[in-house]
C-alpha cells in the first residue's frame, strides 16, 4: 500500500513514468507472494492509471494473474 500513498503524493505524472514500471516489474516476480501482494495492489493502481494504460497494460497485467502458476495469485485476482 505504501506505493499507492506516494503515488498519491507524486502525482499522475510521476507515477506512470517511474513508479508503474517498478509495479510492471513486481508483477513478474519469481516470488509467489509478491505476485499475490501485487494482484492485490492493482485495483488501486488502475484508479491511477490514465485510461489507455487501463485498456492495455492493466488488462494484460490482469489476464497474467488470472493464469499464474500460483494458486494463491490466481484466487487473489478473482
Amino acid at each position: 500500500m505504501r506505493m499507492i500513498q506516494i503515488s498519491e503524493v507524486v502525482g499522475k505524472d510521476i507515477f506512470v513514468r517511474i513508479l508503474f514500471p517498478v509495479f510492471k516489474k513486481l508483477c513478474n516476480d519469481s516470488v509467489w507472494g509478491v505476485r499475490r501482494a501485487a494482484v492485490e495492489m492493482l485495483p488501486e493502481i488502475a484508479k491511477m492509471c490514465p485510461m489507455e494504460v487501463k485498456n492495455g497494460v492493466i488488462i494484460e497485467i490482469f489476464k497474467k494473474f488470472s493464469v499464474d502458476s500460483s494458486k494463491w495469485v490466481k484466487t487473489a485476482a478473482f
